[in-house]
């Protein structure tokens, strides 16, 4: 669990909480081998990254975090995503709340192509977000 914390930014190109499994010899695994992960009650304050990234994990739940960026931040990558979910299964995340209006934000929440889909899939409840114009909300990019 990872629980009623205040992340600030930091300036560099790496997600606040970020969860990678790598094979031996360094690529990402394919399975989802990480599982039961909470992230609830967080504030992610200035980042100008991904807030959350997760790869490769099942049986997560993110409720009720807040993240917020303001204009002046520096951002370290051309375009990103709030919270980035690849090859995740069975992933809740509700009552999410996102302000950056910045245009190299381009989504609050990405969801790769080898995520999940129906009872094994990513859901989506109660998201609010403050975004660019060109940003959208989620971008889902499974088939």
């Amino acid at each position: 669990r990872i629980t009623e914390n205040l992340f600030r930014g930091h300036g560099g190109y790496q997600a606040a909480i970020y969860a990678r499994p790598n094979r031996r010899d360094g690529s990402l695994a394919d399975v989802r081998v990480m599982r039961e992960i909470r992230i609830q009650t967080n504030r992610f304050v200035d980042l100008g990254t991904p807030a959350i990234e997760l790869h490769s994990c099942r049986d997560v739940q993110i409720v009720n975090n807040v993240i917020t960026t303001a204009d002046e931040v520096h951002r370290p990558r051309p375009r990103y995503a709030t919270l980035v979910l690849d090859n995740c299964g069975t992933t809740e995340v509700s009552g999410l709340r996102v302000s950056d209006v910045s245009p190299a934000h381009e989504a609050a929440i990405e969801v790769s192509a080898t995520c999940g889909v129906g009872a094994d899939g990513v859901t989506i409840t109660g998201l609010d977000a403050a975004l660019a114009p060109d940003s959208v909300p989620v971008c889902d990019l499974r088939p």
